[in-house]
């Protein structure tokens, strides 16, 4: 009974063959023809072999060994190819299994029903899939080109004497039926290695499944430390914004949006040393303020008492908010989003849980490419069409003069850095890969040195491999920060100020041998 059951799948699985039987012709023929090969060549070899014993000599020889390398590079060639086209043929099987596989578990969710955990139902069926490759790739085939050697042997060795098949064809049938009368061992070997390689593999498996986790949480970390070692700078800077035109900017615009009636109920998500908190509890709505860092909310709360209002703090994480929906009537943040360990994943299944229309604009990341259409989208949804069309007209009126006049130069492009002078001389800022400002000096006509060791990110890149390159131009972008020794440029900055903050920053170490600070082509 349990042999016909064995022969019953193994027809079964032949029957997925048949979409490919031209490859396993190949396979068959090309395994047949090497095995008849190395008979042939065994037999001439040791044909030669006793020549050269009994005295034959070289004129005799010779002649031989051309045909005995042909057929020695025949067997060769025809391994090769039923390896190849066997292979071949398993592993587009394969494909076909997997993918119904993985349809039938999502169907019924097995991993639940037979109490498992993911990784080892996963390493289980693909273990069991691999079996599989053996019997397409080395079973299948093997087999048919086992019984058709065999075959030729017996009537080539009929063609010499009669006697000779029937000497053979005994030990023939005793050697196909070693898998049979060894089967019952051979599956319960097999049985134990594909459950100890599940074990095995489901480890892996649900250790790859946990890397998202753990990957996040380390960069939790880096971003919390990150933070907290910048507090007190960034308190400076949030007070210098609630003196600046920032404040009113803000406090326009959230009256302008905001539901009508009474004070509102305020979620700041994010909060920082309480630019939010401040502004909005000074518009008299009752503020709770969350940030994931300890000495954010200690800067937040000496800045929301020292101005004599009342919010609650909480450290919080803002991937899990722990309030019940409906808690909060707005809900506000800035600079928050690029933290995000996937902001928009995170932003949309929140936004649109509520019902709440989600616009993405980007300034920042691909400026030649997003830039006018996130102006165009501020202007439809602040009903400023025709304001934001005229920007982007002016826009693109400057950006083709630039473009005319590359289109006119001739030569070599320069090399040029650029960073982010935020931090002061002594700390270098980040630099743009192909991204960002690093995008446009590419567009630009430059060779962005940054490009290739940070490929499409943004870091700060080390003195020595400034000094090494030594760009033909540096630029150096900043803007009113409260970082002492930062760049000083914007609204509020005179050209004298921004001039002399520069300065320090071309007496780095190792700079005078910069070819940009050389010819003063820096800025």
């Amino acid at each position: 009974m349990l042999a016909r059951l064995h022969l019953a799948g193994f027809a079964k699985l032949l029957v997925y063959l048949r979409p490919y039987w031209k490859g396993m012709a190949i396979s068959v023929s090309s395994g047949t023809f090497h095995h008849l090969f190395a008979i042939a060549g065994t037999a001439l070899a040791a044909y030669l072999v006793g020549l050269a014993a009994t005295g034959g000599g070289r004129e005799q020889i010779w002649p031989f060994l051309p045909v005995l390398a042909l057929l020695v590079t025949l067997r060769v060639i025809m391994y090769f190819t039923d390896m190849y086209v066997a292979h071949e043929v398993a592993f587009r099987i394969l494909v076909e299994f997997r993918i119904k596989i993985y349809q039938a578990v999502e169907r019924v969710a097995p991993a639940y029903l037979l109490n498992m955990r993911s990784g080892q139902l996963a390493s289980t069926l693909m273990a069991d899939t691999e079996v599989l490759e053996w019997f397409f790739a080395h079973t299948a085939g093997s087999f048919l080109v086992a019984v058709l050697v065999s075959l030729v042997t017996l009537v080539m060795l009929g063609l010499v004497h009669w006697l000779l098949p029937l000497a053979v064809l005994p030990w023939m049938i005793v050697l196909f039926s070693v898998p049979f009368w060894l089967r019952t061992r051979a599956d319960r070997q097999g049985r134990d290695t594909r459950d100890k390689l599940a074990e095995i593999n489901s480890e892996a498996v649900d250790g790859v499944q946990g890397l998202r986790e753990i990957l996040c949480i380390g960069y939790s970390k880096k971003n919390e430390n990150y933070w907290q070692g910048r507090s007190g700078s960034y308190s400076k800077h949030i007070l210098g914004e609630m003196n600046s035109f920032k404040k009113d900017a803000w406090t326009e615009l959230i009256d302008e949006h905001r539901p009508p009636g009474k004070p509102l109920k305020v979620l700041d998500i994010g909060t920082g040393p309480g630019f939010f908190a401040l502004l909005l509890s000074g518009m008299g709505h009752r503020v709770t303020a969350i940030d994931c860092t300890d000495n954010m909310l200690a800067e937040a709360e000496n800045n929301v008492r020292a101005a004599g209002y009342q919010v609650e703090f909480y450290n919080m994480d803002s991937h899990q908010l722990d309030f019940a929906g409906g808690t909060f009537d707005l809900i506000i943040c800035r600079n928050l989003t690029w933290t995000l360990r996937d902001p928009i994943k995170d932003a949309l299944a929140r936004l649109e849980q509520a019902g709440i229309p989600v616009l993405f604009v980007d300034f920042y990341m691909e400026p030649m490419t997003n830039s006018t259409k996130s102006m165009l989208l501020l202007g439809e949804i602040m009903g400023e069409k025709q304001r934001a069309q005229e920007i982007v007209d002016f826009y693109n009126d400057q950006v083709d003069v630039v473009y005319s006049r590359l289109a006119g130069i001739n030569g070599n492009k320069p090399d040029v850095y650029i960073e982010c002078a935020s931090k002061g001389p002594d700390d270098y800022g980040i630099s743009y890969g192909n991204v960002g400002w690093g995008s446009i000096v590419t567009k630009a006509g430059g060779n962005n040195i940054a490009e290739p060791p940070l490929g499409e990110k943004s870091e700060a890149l080390s003195p020595e491999y400034l000094v090494d390159n030594s760009p033909d131009i540096i630029i150096l972008t900043g803007r009113h920060w409260s970082t002492p020794g930062s760049l000083r440029l914007g609204y509020v900055t005179s050209p004298d100020e921004a001039r002399s903050s520069m300065e320090p920053f071309i007496r780095r170490p190792g700079w005078n041998t910069i070819d940009a600070v050389k010819n003063n082509r820096n800025g």
